[in-house]
């Protein structure tokens, strides 16, 4: 019997902050919205897309669609037995 995949789901991250210089917004969210999207990448979790959002005292990130459960993965380890 084949396992039912759970609905994927909206993730919405706000982080509020001391005002900041409306220079150092841009770089700020493009690194936490990379870092994230890393972050799942590296834990194998999918989503369809990032979207990002700031201001001077917030930032704001939304992961559509995020699964539920990460990717099953198989890996074969070969070497001396234990």
């Amino acid at each position: 019997m084949k396992e039912k995949k759970p609905a994927a789901k909206d993730f919405l991250l706000e982080i509020g902050c001391e005002e900041l210089p409306a220079a150092y917004i841009p770089p700020a969210i493009t690194q936490l919205r990379v870092s994230i999207e890393e972050a799942l990448k590296e834990s194998r979790l999918d989503f369809e897309k990032i979207e990002s959002y700031a201001t001077p005292v917030r930032m704001v990130i939304c992961v559509r669609r995020i699964a539920a459960r990460q990717e099953s993965r198989r890996e074969k380890i070969s070497g001396p037995s234990k």
